[in-house]
């Protein structure tokens, strides 16, 4: 019973040096292997979303079951469908969009006055202080940017 040896238990900062080297290796794996694993990830990512839909149409109907790649053009018709449909909605309301930036007293014009506005604004009087060739040849001097730098 005497023969047992005791290591010294190792250090917390070598369990975390070891922690900082995984992840460094594993951040420089993933920032270098990027343009192969992104289309690898959305392809799975693709393969999970089609999954659910085509099993249920395959377990649905008697046809499917038959000719399993009806399911992907059931899928592709429904998405195109979906697709079309979404398309028409923006392309009615960038039609209304338009037509509101293009009336009399639409969009643009509440542009330009808000824009003008602005234009006269003061910057809480600031203004004066920024433009100010004086104030600028006081900060640009030699000296205080000597001052400055030590």
């Amino acid at each position: 019973m005497g023969d047992t040896i005791n290591y010294p238990r190792r250090s917390n900062s070598a369990t975390t040096a070891n922690f900082a080297i995984i992840v460094l290796v594993g951040y420089l794996v993933l920032t270098y292997l990027k343009p192969i694993l992104m289309p690898f990830c959305i392809a799975i990512l693709f393969y999970f979303l089609i999954r659910a839909p085509e099993q249920y149409l395959v377990a649905r109907f008697e046809i499917v079951a038959r000719m399993p790649m009806l399911a992907y053009g059931v899928m592709i018709g429904i998405g195109a469908a979906i697709s079309y449909g979404i398309s028409i909605l923006l392309y009615r309301n960038i039609d209304q969009f338009q037509g509101e930036m293009t009336k009399q007293g639409g969009l643009t014009d509440k542009f330009r006055e808000k824009w003008d506005a602005l234009g006269e604004a003061n910057l809480y009087g600031l203004e004066e202080v920024i433009t100010s060739q004086e104030t600028i040849e006081n900060l640009v001097n030699p000296k205080v940017i000597q001052d400055f730098a030590t």
